[in-house]
Formats: C-alpha cells, sequence, structure tokens
C-alpha cells in the first residue's frame, strides 16, 4: 500500500529536473521470508 501520488514525476519532468521515489517500510523478517518463498 502506498499513499503516494502517480503523477509525482509530472512537475520535476516538465522542468526537466531529475527526480527520485523512495519507499521506506518494515515488515516482519519471518513474514517478509514466507511471503519472497512464495515467489520462488
Amino acid at each position: 500500500m502506498q499513499t503516494a501520488s502517480k503523477d509525482f514525476s509530472d512537475i520535476p519532468a516538465a522542468l526537466g529536473m531529475p527526480h527520485a521515489y523512495w519507499g521506506f517500510g518494515g515488515i516482519d523478517p519471518d513474514v517478509y521470508r514466507v511471503a519472497e518463498s512464495a515467489w520462488l
């Protein structure tokens, strides 16, 4: 789930400016391992 706008890059792109979007979060390591193994 993310709350950032999908049009985040429109303004910097229109101005020719570099931009980046970073998403930070956390998850219980055991939950992550279970989810990761489902993709392998």
